[in-house]
């Protein structure tokens, strides 16, 4: 009996977790009393509004494929803990912690502290999702991996980032923002293509990995564009600061940019592309930018472009609390759609997924393989001589830590010596050399790059200065010959003495034919 009542507990917990009550008692909390004050009454209704409509919320689903989450579900069904992951920029890295510093060293090797969680909220878009979910299927050992990376994109994991070496030998989601806008269409969903192959493999075929993506991108064609009445400023950024307080400037702004995508009405090859590895693949894109394109077109809420804005952003790229919980909510709407679909589903049904054997772009499966020299992994740089260089943490209480070697002195030489080989099977291939730096707005120099003894390579001569107020990761390639000890110097030659370059991290690559090297099976 005990038994019983217990399972129609668990029973009802999820059946509450299906009529959307989705974060209530976190999204009550987004504003204080005195700021709902500051609100038109329009605008404070919204916000009051703890629960969305589902309807507006489904506005977002762009490729959905519950099936792949079948997994998922029955592991939380069973009682067993899952492991999710977030890759993406700083909408990610922004997007919340679950676990503390031990919970995660338990699981992985390499955490990536820098996110994790010292400087993360616990509250956010995944880390409120995350939560929500421990309400419906408790388990201590759940576990969420924030791989954000400010200023990235997916191309970064696709191209550059060693992040598989922080997984755990199994994830059972990956939640990935993709914020790449209008432009690049086919090139992304060859990214995602590689990323899926470098997932599998390091995965060794034990589990397709599963991904939802969050296109966030919103207004991108206006963010760059500088307007010259009332001053010289982008547009889109002055209106959100000033509150849309000049209608005339601000009024109508996203008309032309805002068009609504969805698998059904594309029109366009490139993302006709883009949304065909989705399908193939089985991933699911929830779509902010569907969801305010359309809402501008049907004029909801009686609010113009700016006043919706204004409403869910906080810059022209990050959301506010409002949009942070609009993300939440999105994730948490999908999950429980697919755990109802998944509930309706026979078991052979269930169990139809097949995993794809060929690419759907050319060159999709061109991975590369890594070798990789940084703090986050389990080599760190090999620095043999540091003439004027020293390594420098951040270690202020809530800023992000990017530890690296530093110089600030014009003509000092950082020497580097690591084997280059990274494929022995290709001796004479060159392979790809990458640099990841440090690229600022204040105070920022100018390094070059030379390839000294027995390897070979193009000197690279590279400026850390960044026009945006921002400080991110950067990256800077060149191919170098595949030798035992190649000596690598790294000189600072700035115009000006004291100008700052900071080197984050290398990356030796090659590229492999999946379709040869890799196992499917």
């Amino acid at each position: 009996m005990q038994r019983i009542l217990a399972l129609c507990l668990v029973a009802l917990v999820k059946a509450v977790w299906l009529e959307n009550r989705a974060l209530h008692e976190w999204n009550a909390n987004v504003y204080t009393r005195e700021q709902l004050q500051n609100f038109d009454p329009v605008m404070r209704n919204v916000v009051q509004n703890t629960r969305w409509d589902k309807a507006w919320l489904q506005r977002g689903n762009s490729v959905i494929h519950y099936e792949q989450l079948i997994p998922l579900f029955e592991r939380l069904d069973a009682g067993l803990p899952i492991t999710v992951v977030g890759l993406g920029s700083s909408i990610v890295a922004g997007g919340g912690c679950f676990n503390n510093r031990s919970q995660l060293y338990s699981h992985v090797h390499h955490v990536r502290t820098r996110l994790n969680p010292e400087v993360c909220e616990p509250h956010g878009w995944i880390g409120s999702f995350m939560s929500d979910l421990n309400k419906t299927w408790p388990h201590k050992d759940h576990l969420y991996i924030n791989l954000g990376q400010p200023g990235g994109d997916i191309a970064q994991y696709a191209r550059h980032w060693c992040f598989t070496g922080t997984l755990p030998r199994e994830t059972d989601l990956f939640l990935v923002e993709d914020h790449g806008g209008n432009t690049f269409w086919e090139e992304r969903g060859t990214h995602v293509e590689q990323i899926f192959i470098q997932l599998h493999h390091r995965g060794r075929g034990r589990r397709d990995p599963p991904m939802v993506f969050v296109t966030t991108a919103f207004a991108v064609d206006i963010w760059k564009a500088e307007w010259k009445t009332p001053v010289p400023v982008e547009r889109f950024a002055y209106c959100l600061e000033t509150g849309c307080a000049n209608a005339t400037f601000c009024a109508d702004y996203t008309t032309s940019v805002l068009t609504p995508k969805t698998s059904s009405t594309l029109g366009d090859a490139g993302e006709d592309s883009w949304a065909a590895v989705m399908h193939w693949y089985g991933y699911s894109v929830l779509s902010v930018r569907n969801i305010f394109a359309t809402s501008i077109r049907d004029r909801l809420w009686g609010m113009n472009e700016c006043a919706l804005s204004h409403l869910f952003y906080q810059d022209p790229i990050h959301p506010g609390p409002v949009g942070t919980r609009l993300y939440a909510n999105l994730l948490v709407n999908h999950a429980q759609d697919a755990y109802a679909w998944y509930k309706s589903r026979d078991s052979a049904e269930l169990h139809r997924r097949r995993t794809p054997r060929i690419p759907v772009n050319p060159n999709g499966w061109a991975v590369p393989v890594r070798k990789c020299y940084d703090v986050e992994t389990s080599a760190g740089i090999p620095v043999t001589e540091s003439k004027g260089w020293a390594w420098t943490e951040e270690t202020r209480p809530g800023h992000v830590n990017k530890p690296g070697w530093t110089t600030v002195q014009v003509g000092s030489e950082l020497v580097i010596v690591l084997s280059t080989r990274v494929r022995p099977r290709s001796p004479n291939d060159p392979a790809v050399l990458t640099l990841k730096y440090l690229a600022s707005y204040d105070s920022m120099g100018v390094a070059a790059l030379r390839c000294a003894d027995e390897c070979t390579c193009e000197q690279l001569t590279i400026s850390a200065s960044h026009a945006s107020h921002a400080s991110i990761e950067v990256f800077a390639s060149t191919n170098v010959t595949q030798v035992e000890a190649c000596r690598l110097v790294l000189t600072n030659v700035s115009p000006h003495d004291g100008l700052k370059w900071k080197l984050l991290g290398l990356t030796l690559e090659t590229f492999i034919d999946p379709q040869v090297d890799l196992s499917f099976d």
